[in-house]
């Protein structure tokens, strides 16, 4: 499930500027990023319930044949078609800069706001959650059936890998608390300034990688 994880990391740069935000403007920086950090884990956990059950509840194992091949076609076919978007979209420097008023409203914001705004980031972020999904149907499909403790363990890296936008400023925060200002403006400013780019190298690269993997499966 490693690949899916790190998928789903590289398909949400933008939250990394996000969080960035957060915490470059919060006067609580780790309580604020913590925050944040909690809507998107509570999200992801609840969506990981749903998912599973489905699975329970639908049959689906390890006997259910070419399932995985054609979930990982499909969304390597639904990746190049975003990455072909971008190509062909305009960035709008009004638009970036309204969004970053508004995450930089949400700095200042108490606990609660943080956390719908966790939810939120993620929610708008359908394309880590449909990697996630993605790579949630390896477990019901392993042969032999993993334990739960061993289902657990495996959610909770899953998580750590692909909410990596979300908590890397806080621990740029927490080990170098002097520089991490500077270290995540420049950040944030590289990845805004680049968006597009980033879209069209994340949409064709992901799509190229599962379309590969889900074709070689089914051929």
């Amino acid at each position: 499930m490693l690949p899916y994880a790190l998928g789903a990391a590289a398909a949400a740069p933008i939250v990394l500027v996000v969080s960035a935000v957060i915490v470059t403007k919060a006067k609580r920086p780790i309580a604020a990023g913590l925050a944040f950090v909690a809507g998107a884990v509570a999200l992801d956990v609840v969506f990981a319930i749903i998912i599973l059950w489905i699975a329970e509840a639908t049959g689906t194992d390890s006997s259910s044949g070419e399932l995985g091949a054609v979930v990982d076609t499909m969304l390597g076919a639904i990746f190049v078609i975003l990455g072909i978007a971008a190509v062909f979209s305009k960035p709008s420097p009004e638009k970036e800069d309204a969004n970053r008023r508004r995450v930089e409203g949400f700095a200042s914001s108490g606990f609660g706001s943080l956390l719908k705004l966790g939810v939120a980031v993620q929610v708008i972020n359908s394309d880590a959650l449909v990697v996630y999904a993605a790579g949630l149907k390896e477990i019901p499909l392993a042969d032999p059936q993993p334990a739960a403790a061993t289902v657990v363990i495996v959610l909770i890296v899953f998580l750590f890998i692909m909410l990596i936008p979300y908590h890397l400023p806080i621990v740029l925060q927490l080990v170098a608390p002097r520089s991490s200002q500077r270290i995540l403006g420049g950040m944030s400013e590289w990845l805004l300034a680049r968006t597009r780019l980033i879209e069209i190298v994340v949409g064709l690269g992901l799509g190229g990688i599962f379309l590969i993997k889900g074709l070689s499966d089914l051929l």
